[in-house]
């Protein structure tokens, strides 16, 4: 991804000026970028605060609840969105709380609004509140397993996937790629190889690509 920034970014600088340039993007530096506000955080005011799992560092509640059933993610970005989310809640009191009115507030106070935030969020389906805290405003979603993702009815209507003959396999189900060229997603062209099966064999201009 940073690669393909940077050649864009080389292309409109030779646009402008007739010159080319030299770009590298690191492994460890293109890392180290996803950092991002936890990297801002640290170099601003020098306090490591540790690992947050899924919640947000500066904003609460920003984090994934369990449901009775499984996790889901809540994201209740200011003040008005959390005061409609403990309305869908039926924790009007929690806005109230003088604790919790603002976000400053709900972050020094973040384990004992969570804990009760909890508490409710245990006590229904994932998908109840999903409708519940959608229909509120905030947003919200399930946490899904690899078998939900598959299920889902916007993945199978996007024709990412698609059924691949394979000589040996037979039928493998498998992920096109998520881009669209005019419209139409890229096709996959050949199956995958068998063990070996590249290792002799030479492209059309008779290159060879196999090793010694």
């Amino acid at each position: 991804m940073q690669t393909a920034t940077a050649i864009l970014a080389s292309l409109h600088r030779r646009s402008e000026t007739g010159e080319g340039a030299r770009i590298e993007a690191p492994l460890f530096e293109s890392t180290l970028s996803w950092l991002a506000n936890r990297a801002q955080e640290y170099l601003v005011s020098g306090e490591d605060k540790g690992r947050m799992g899924n919640a947000h560092p500066t904003i609460v509640p920003y984090q994934t609840f369990a449901a009775s059933d499984k996790q889901i993610a809540v994201a209740a970005g200011n003040d008005a969105q959390f005061a409609r989310l403990c309305e869908a809640l039926g924790r009007e009191d929690l806005a109230g709380d003088e604790r919790y009115a603002t976000n400053p507030g709900r972050v020094a106070n973040r384990e004992e609004l969570v804990a009760a935030l909890q508490r409710e969020f245990s006590k229904h389906t994932a998908e109840e509140w999903v409708e519940k805290v959608r229909e509120a405003g905030i947003p919200c979603g399930p946490v899904n397993t690899l078998a939900d993702v598959f299920e889902d009815e916007h993945v199978l209507g996007s024709g990412i996937l698609r059924d691949v003959d394979h000589p040996t396999a037979g039928m493998l189900r498998m992920l096109a790629s998520p881009v669209l060229v005019d419209g139409e997603r890229l096709p996959i062209r050949r199956p995958p190889p068998a063990l070996g099966q590249h290792t002799e064999e030479s492209d059309d201009e008779g290159w060879s690509w196999g090793c010694d």
